[in-house]
């Protein structure tokens, strides 16, 4: 569970690099329901 926990973490860490920059210059969006829709 808690592996599962962490490999989902990067996932969301990495998806929000890519995508989120052009979004609000940083990694964390602050619209994060749409972070969750991409996984």
């Amino acid at each position: 569970m808690v592996h599962h926990q962490i490999k989902v973490v990067q996932a969301l860490a990495s998806t929000l690099t890519a995508g989120g920059r052009g979004v609000t210059g940083t990694a964390f969006p602050n619209q994060p329901e749409q972070a969750l829709k991409i996984i």
